[in-house]
């Protein structure tokens, strides 16, 4: 396991294209909140995420700060810390990334709430690696039906195989 945080900026040519698939349903998008999850598979990378954006409408928000787009409510008895800490700020950049991608293709200034409600990950793999790619595949089943349906039936087989009987996921 790497002990190092994952610069997105080396993958943003990725993200970007990654995100034109649904470039007109963020056009069309209308601020409500929507949720989605995600999951990347490697060779030593596994996560998985379930998340909801929508508008932020916190006037006192501070408009320069990634701390007010990224909100991270994963339960912390089902997630380690070490683990969160790799891929936070990993995942902050790609919230700021979307945030701007978003107001670049609306064409209107916007403040967003990604929340991440749910975390899963495999004990010997390299989350903070595969996290960004998960959460790019969730915020891509938020406005595609089709990655949707796929990706929250694996979501809730996954989480369920962990949340019976109130066992923790480590």
């Amino acid at each position: 396991m790497a002990n190092e945080t994952f610069d997105i900026s080396s993958l943003a040519l990725n993200y970007a294209a990654w995100l034109s698939t649904i470039t007109q349903q963020l056009i069309d998008w209308d601020y409500r909140e929507v949720s989605g999850s995600g999951r990347f598979r490697g060779h030593d990378r596994f996560a998985l995420l379930e998340i909801s954006i929508s508008k932020n409408d916190n006037p006192n928000i501070n408009h320069h700060s990634d701390q007010n787009v990224l909100v991270w409510s994963v339960d912390p008895l089902s997630f380690p810390d070490d683990f969160k800490e790799m891929g936070l700020p990993s995942l902050k950049q790609l919230a700021t990334f979307l945030l701007y991608h978003i107001q670049a293709i609306k064409g209107e200034r916007v403040q967003l709430r990604m929340e991440v409600k749910r975390a899963g990950f495999g004990l010997t793999d390299d989350w903070g690696r595969a996290c960004c790619r998960a959460m790019c595949r969730a915020i891509i089943s938020c406005f595609d039906e089709h990655e949707h349906a796929v990706n929250e039936e694996y979501a809730a087989d996954w989480f369920a195989r962990f949340e019976k009987n109130g066992s923790k996921l480590y």
